[in-house]
């Protein structure tokens, strides 16, 4: 990026270690927020699925065919889907858009997310599904004021909670976004914005 594109001719651009500590340090933190989500919606999952007596250990992989997707609709939304049993991977993408389709008629925008991408085991198609079923199905009903919440409500209310966190950070921008690289003032600066939100992913995994 040349000198001209700031918006302060004065501005001294960020050194070429500083860009690469930088993009070490963003890869690092998406991996990291990834495994978050994938273990807290994997808990969420297994906590439906248990009722239809199916479990999931790799949320990317457990998925693929279908048939967990499916299962877990049909306990969230009290109704059966049928579903096909064969284990080509023709049969995966029928049942996985079985399952989609299912969404759809029930007014569920889906955007970008393709029934091959999940047979495929795609990690951030595979997360902004589950994150939109959550959002879905998940109902929270507050105790009425002055009731107290039942042990289990509370953990639940909690789980919510930890959901919206998650999803908050997801959609954090970088906080180089829409302002410009020349933001970037040095090292120590790059490296605060980065610590700051690994030890709030950390915060969440130690909750879990």
């Amino acid at each position: 990026m040349s000198t001209s594109s700031y918006s302060d001719p004065g501005e001294v651009p960020p050194s070429p270690r500083a860009m690469m500590q930088y993009e070490q340090n963003r890869r690092k933190e998406t991996d990291e927020r990834d495994a978050v989500q994938k273990k807290t919606f994997t808990k969420w999952a297994n906590k439906h699925l248990l009722k239809a007596g199916r479990r999931i250990l790799d949320l990317f992989e457990d998925l693929k065919d279908g048939h967990n997707l499916i299962s877990l609709l049909e306990v969230l939304a009290h109704d059966t889907l049928p579903r096909e049993k064969g284990r080509m991977r023709f049969h995966k993408i029928q049942n996985v858009q079985i399952a989609l389709d299912y969404l759809g008629k029930k007014g569920i925008k889906l955007v970008n997310i393709r029934s091959d991408e999940i047979v495929d085991g795609n990690p951030k198609l595979t997360l902004g599904l589950i994150w939109t079923i959550i959002l879905h199905f998940q109902r929270i009903q507050k105790p009425p004021i002055g009731v107290p919440a039942s042990s289990e409500k509370k953990k639940e209310i909690d789980i919510n909670r930890r959901y919206k966190f998650i999803y908050c950070l997801q959609d954090v921008k970088p906080f180089t976004e829409g302002e410009g690289l020349s933001k970037i003032r040095n090292e120590s600066t790059m490296h605060w914005q980065m610590q700051g939100k690994r030890k709030a992913f950390h915060a969440i995994e130690d909750a879990i």
